[in-house]
């Protein structure tokens, strides 16, 4: 399938998820949410960064302290292939900007060039607007938030990813909607596909869905910056431009024709970027390296959606799941030093096999974060479920 997305709009239209469109009437004001999500990122940053110490594992083996040199044809071919959607804080609709992209290359040849090679974003480009959206069908409008924005610098987003990419250094096993071949179609198939060729084996699989508090809202700047810095090699120009795309940020919230006030962002990376999700990839790529600690290689992701995974005989279940608890809590422990937040509670854990396999795992309850949690026969992974079946 070469266009994803609408092979999913399809599904969610035939199965009747597209029911649900926009907000209640009843629903908090623009600055009501503004505060929610303020509140929401110091209740977090309270819970974490206590008694641990970041570290640093070094990944590159050599220094990315310049952008490559990009020409108009370059850029021009970036632009075309975006996406043609506008917002409001676009100067032209996206239609209209490509209709005069002939006329207008030139001068955002020039822009890019100077930003990358100046190290520097303009302050204009570092400006959102917040759509609050209800991540569930009836979910309470107070309780449950996601927030999406539009990039305005979709070019030296595409241009700093770029930079990423042709260093090696995102994981084959990362999944997201700006890396081609890499949906969420490709993780859930990755995940299906082990499992039952574990289960041709004669063996179970220990898979865990993790959620996190507000991922993308709690990434910390200086630790994103020493992270890009020690591991990744980034240096001079290259990591100043990042450091600048990703401070000094402000934000407002739109519900309806209502707006809050702007206010300054201090943390996270934005999430209506290209950019954003992949310094969130590599603020997080120690999890492959704590999961190998402990033998569990079978690691994938989508954005921030992380599913962990082991397989084994049912002779060594018992090692499998020691192994595993100490690997997903040590995992939340160092979460827990970059100021991440695992919800033990919203977190998933099932055991897949054969009926046969599965009926000699006798552990129906996992520990995690000192909490007594199940190991459930469905779960949800990023929108499919998948089911254990004992009997």
């Amino acid at each position: 399938m070469r266009q994803p997305r609408k092979l999913w709009d399809t599904l969610s239209t035939v199965l009747g998820t597209y029911r649900f469109r926009g907000l209640p009437n009843n629903i908090p004001t623009a600055q009501d949410f503004l505060d929610f999500l303020h509140k929401k990122i110091v209740a977090v940053r309270k819970e974490t960064g206590t008694d641990t110490t970041v570290t640093f594992v070094p990944v590159a083996t050599t220094t990315i302290n310049t952008f490559q040199t990009y020409t108009g044809e370059d850029i021009s071919k970036i632009i075309s292939a975006a996406p043609s959607m506008s917002c409001e804080l676009d100067p032209l609709p996206t239609d209209i900007f490509k209709e005069l992209l002939s006329d207008l290359l030139p001068f955002i040849t020039n822009m890019c060039s100077a930003s990358l090679s100046e190290g520097l974003l303009s302050t204009s480009q570092r400006s959102a607007i917040i759509t609050p959206r209800l991540k569930k069908v009836g979910a309470d409008p107070s309780d449950a938030l996601s927030t999406s924005f539009k990039s305005y610098i979709h070019v030296e987003n595409r241009l700093s990813t770029t930079c990423v990419e042709q260093n090696g250094l995102l994981p084959e096993s990362q999944c997201a909607y700006y890396r081609r071949g890499h949906s969420t179609e490709t993780a859930v198939v990755k995940i299906v596909s082990d499992f039952l060729l574990a289960t041709d084996r004669r063996e179970v699989t220990l898979l865990s869905l993790f959620d996190m508090s507000a991922a993308f809202d709690m990434v910390d700047h200086d630790i994103l910056i020493q992270r890009l810095h020690h591991s990744f090699g980034f240096r001079d120009v290259v990591l100043a431009w990042i450091r600048s795309f990703i401070t000094a940020r402000t934000q407002r919230v739109r519900v309806g024709d209502q707006y809050s006030s702007y206010a300054s962002v201090f943390y996270g990376v934005p999430q209506g970027s290209i950019l954003g999700p992949v310094l969130f990839l590599l603020y997080t790529a120690d999890v492959l390296v704590i999961a190998g600690r402990y033998g569990v290689s079978a690691h994938h992701s989508y954005a921030d959606d992380t599913q962990l995974y082991i397989h084994s005989c049912t002779d060594s279940c018992s090692m499998m799941f020691r192994h595993f608890t100490a690997c997903i809590n040590e995992m939340g422990s160092w979460m827990s030093s970059i100021r991440l937040k695992l919800n033990s509670e919203e977190t998933q854990f099932t055991c897949l096999g054969s009926r046969y396999q599965l009926a000699k795992v006798d552990t129906t309850v996992f520990i995690f974060n000192n909490l007594h949690i199940n190991i459930l026969s469905v779960v949800t992974c990023l929108g499919v479920e998948i089911k254990s079946i004992r009997n």
